[in-house]
């Protein structure tokens, strides 16, 4: 009886140490998660009188013990008993802390000292960290170099408080966020170059590409520069007219050229792609060449326009042998030139395509004018002089004139051909706003000169066949068709084309008609009476007027 006594105090004695023994594990451990940690968590056994031999497993925990050479038939009996094993069972066991770590010098820690929950605990005076964390906890130490560094470290921290480690702590808080700043600073940097590094290559392609003239306009733009002109002034007319746009860039070419007190008075024609050196050069270099000064009166018919300038060596080389074949051709070639000439004016917008039956398809954009030309030189001359006529045009009709037109419903093609008619028609100039309100009332209401189509019965459209189409009608053309389309006797509506160049007076006229409501109009020729009707019989009643008017006139010259 005394012995099994005795055995049971040491059974409950040995109990009591192991259950100790658990509870240091757990506040070492410092882990939850029990049946998952059980052959992982190593902790620190700080009881120096517990017996080497209680290193305990079961086969229910599937434990495995390995502590230096002992294994599992060491273990007392009495502790693999089957009342035991739901105490055990719950716990992790741990190794026991090999006591050169609880010495004054520290070795390199190793993984199976750290607890598995990856956290900072101290055991005793033994600081843990594992070894995957040690560059979060000690970020001045590369990865792998846990040596002296580390148990310098580790010492330093003993000696810490907790406010002291928490001060540390925020101040690696703040390195991170300092060099995080410092990292986006950086990214923006180079951001920020890039994007100046491409603003600037934009910039220097822009300005190089109108300097050298590179993929600019080829537009002809008249500059007249008069006396008194200034670098500036004449940079602010460039860029007015559109051949250049970097006006300071400009002046600063002239500067280096020297070229401001160069600049000669007269007209010039430059374009943007001819480059800043070109255009300086053409406006101060002095030509020495011939000009000729050419007139143009209102109603003068395009191919008349084009045998001026041939005969007067605008178009062609002239001289004692140049033969009328040769003037001829330089008109034809001319009038080829003209009939497609584009420069970017106003009125290419409301510029229609061609009809089939159109002879010369800008008839009427020769606008009627004095002009001084140079004599002809080269091929580029002829551009210019396209480009001179067309400016007077385009000048001459004004936007308050293009927004007229379009209310009126006009295309340029309709006013000019509109305006060629009552150029012909009309005995005066005070008379075409009312030979015009005829025609165009003749256009809006057909009826009133009983029919049903617009017919505008202008005895110049039959004029223009016989003294234009028919004499330089290509053979192969088809003479009928085009002849018949400029009849307003026998074709209803507007002619194809102009039938003359009118002149200013003339498109005002059909721009601002008077408002009368007459559908006829007979004239004088002779004396430029013209007297109007609004019904046919009130025409055939004029038309008795103006042929007694002619016989009075005949019988006092023979009397």
């Amino acid at each position: 009886m005394d012995e099994n006594k005795e055995k049971e105090l040491e059974l409950e004695k040995l109990l009591e140490q192991v259950a100790g023994l658990i509870d240091i594990g757990d506040k070492v451990s410092n882990s939850g998660d029990n049946n998952q940690k059980q052959a992982e968590n190593p902790i620190s056994v700080e009881n120096q009188d517990l017996p080497q031999e209680l290193i305990i497993t079961t086969d229910s925990a599937k434990k495995e013990v390995n502590r230096k050479n002992k294994n599992i038939d060491d273990i007392p009996e009495e502790l693999l008993a089957e009342e035991n094993t739901d105490i055990i069972d719950k716990r992790s066991i741990p190794e026991e802390i090999p006591p050169e770590l609880l010495s004054e010098d520290i070795p390199a820690l190793k993984e199976e000292h750290f607890p598995a929950s990856g956290k900072i605990e101290v055991a005793g005076d033994v600081l843990y960290v594992k070894e995957e964390e040690v560059e979060e906890v000690f970020p001045d130490i590369a990865e792998g170099e846990i040596s002296e560094q580390i148990e310098d470290t580790i010492k330093k921290v003993r000696q810490l408080s907790p406010e002291q480690l928490l001060k540390q702590k925020k101040k690696r808080i703040r390195k991170k966020a300092v060099m995080g700043l410092w990292h986006l600073f950086s990214i923006a940097r180079v951001i920020f170059i890039l994007l100046a590094s491409v603003y600037l290559s934009i910039k220097a392609i822009d300005y190089g590409s109108e300097f050298l003239g590179i993929d600019r306009p080829e537009k002809l733009q008249l500059i007249k520069i008069e006396s008194g002109m200034t670098a500036d002034d004449i940079a602010d007319k460039l860029v007015a007219q559109n051949v250049i746009t970097k006006k300071n860039m400009f002046k600063l070419t002239v500067r280096l050229r020297k070229a401001g007190s160069s600049f000669v008075t007269g007209e010039h024609y430059v374009s943007a792609n001819m480059g800043y050196t070109d255009i300086i050069e053409e406006m101060t270099t002095v030509i020495e060449r011939d000009t000729v000064r050419i007139t143009f009166k209102e109603g003068i018919y395009l191919k008349e326009a084009a045998d001026l300038l041939a005969k007067n060596g605008v178009i062609g080389k002239v001289t004692g042998d140049t033969s009328a074949e040769d003037k001829e051709e330089y008109a034809l070639h001319f009038i080829e030139v003209f009939n497609s000439y584009m420069n970017g004016y106003k009125f290419e917008k409301y510029l229609e395509d061609p009809i089939d039956t159109a002879f010369y398809p800008r008839e009427g954009f020769f606008f009627p004018s004095t002009y001084e030309f140079y004599q002809y030189k080269e091929e580029e001359d002829i551009d210019v002089v396209c480009a001179k006529i067309y400016d007077a045009l385009d000048a001459s009709i004004d936007d308050k004139m293009l927004y007229q037109m379009q209310l009126k419903g006009y295309s340029i093609n309709d006013l000019l051909a509109l305006s060629s008619v009552v150029q012909m028609e009309a005995p005066s100039m005070e008379e075409m706003k009312k030979v015009s309100s005829v025609f165009q009332n003749r256009l809006k209401n057909p009826a009133g000169i009983g029919r049903t189509q617009p017919y505008l019965e202008s005895d110049p459209t039959k004029k223009y066949v016989e003294e234009v189409i028919r004499p330089n009608m290509d053979p192969g053309a088809v003479r009928n068709k085009i002849m018949l389309a400029y009849d307003t006797y026998q074709t209803a509506g507007l002619p194809p084309t102009a039938i003359c160049n009118p002149g200013l007076e003339a498109i005002t006229a059909v721009l601002y008609p008077e408002n009368t409501n007459y559908y006829y109009f007979a004239a004088n020729i002779d004396t430029k009476e013209t007297l109007y009707a609004y019904n046919l019989a009130g025409q055939n009643a004029n038309l008795e007027i103006i042929q007694q008017q002619y016989e009075d006139a005949l019988n006092t010259e023979i009397s």
